[in-house]
């Protein structure tokens, strides 16, 4: 394999990990801010409630049962996939 090619490999593979990464924030702050709307709304426009915190590692679903607060709506979610 060339080494450009290997590049345009790893760019790939990298930018697709921190857009993941960058699109678990918006559900996980709503989680952690307790708003069921927001929540619900990102979840419709098709956000993963399996995504993690690129600082924390943990799901939308954990912080939510560490907090108490969404867990009946997020296992909802999870139990559909």
């Amino acid at each position: 394999m060339r080494r450009r090619d290997l590049l345009v490999m790893l760019t790939a593979l990298l930018g697709s990990r921190a857009t993941a990464r960058a699109s678990a924030l918006p559900l996980i702050d709503a989680v952690k801010a307790g708003d069921s709307r927001r929540v619900r709304a990102i979840l419709d426009e098709g956000s993963s409630v399996e995504a993690r915190d690129p600082r924390s590692g943990k799901t939308a679903l954990i912080y939510a049962a560490q907090l108490g607060k969404l867990t009946r709506l997020l296992r909802e979610r999870f139990d559909a996939i």
